[in-house]
This record gives structure tokens, C-alpha cells and sequence, in this order.
């Protein structure tokens, strides 16, 4: 279980550093770093909803469908998460022309990778916790 602020917060400052590095020398024009951080966007949103969530994984028995709540509320998280990014790329390709949304169909795939981001953490940490 993540219980170290210090690791989310290692995380986030960690992602911010990757972010503002690759605006600078223009790297999200590759497809496969804006990929690489969005998938990373929902490793760190899974693990900060875990962080901030730990509760729903206590001591005690959970069914399957339990599981699959738990799953399913981290990568909604992720996903609200990689909502508020798009957003924020949105914005930033209309004040600086190097930082340009490429298409509804990057955007899908963008938040696509954001769920499988989520789904790399949720899962590993739901049944090892559980079981």
C-alpha cells in the first residue's frame, strides 16, 4: 500500500520536471512522448488515489465485485485526472503555437493511455492487498 507523501509527491515533481523539459525542447511533437506521459499520468493519478483513498482496501474480506469497484473508482480518478490535462493542453496549444493538439483522435488515444496507466497500478495493488 502507498503510504509515503513523500513518494506522491516525489512522483508529481518527478512528471512536472519531464513536462516542462519536453514543452522546452518542443519533444511532444513525438507521439510516443505524449503516449509515455499520459501513461505515467495515470500511474501517478492510480497512485495518489491510492494514497488519498486507502481506506477502501482494509483488512477485511472484499468479493470480486468489491474489487472491481475499487478498480474501476481509481480509474475514474485517472481518468478525471487526464480530463484536467487535456483541458490544460487545450488552453496551452491556443496561447503557444509549438504546443499544438494534434486531433479528437490524439486526444481519445491520449486518455486511453491514461486509463491503462491506472489499470497497471489498480490491479497489482487491489489483489495483492486483497488476497
Amino acid at each position: 500500500m502507498i503510504k509515503s507523501a513523500r513518494f506522491v509527491l516525489f512522483c508529481f515533481v518527478l512528471f512536472f520536471i519531464f513536462h516542462v523539459t519536453f514543452l522546452f525542447f518542443g519533444n511532444y511533437s513525438y507521439s510516443w512522448i505524449d503516449y509515455l506521459m499520459h501513461l505515467s499520468l495515470g500511474v501517478i493519478s492510480s497512485v495518489l488515489f491510492f494514497f488519498l483513498f486507502n481506506n477502501f482496501l482494509g483488512e477485511r474480506d472484499h468479493y470480486s465485485a468489491e474489487k472491481i469497484k475499487i478498480i474501476t473508482m481509481s480509474i475514474s480518478f485517472a481518468s478525471f485526472m487526464g480530463i484536467i490535462w487535456e483541458t490544460h493542453e487545450f488552453f496551452f496549444s491556443n496561447f503557444f503555437s509549438n504546443y499544438i493538439q494534434r486531433s479528437v483522435e490524439s486526444i481519445t488515444y491520449d486518455l486511453l493511455f491514461v486509463i491503462l496507466g491506472a489499470l497497471i497500478v489498480s490491479i497489482p495493488i487491489v489483489y495483492k492487498k486483497i488476497n
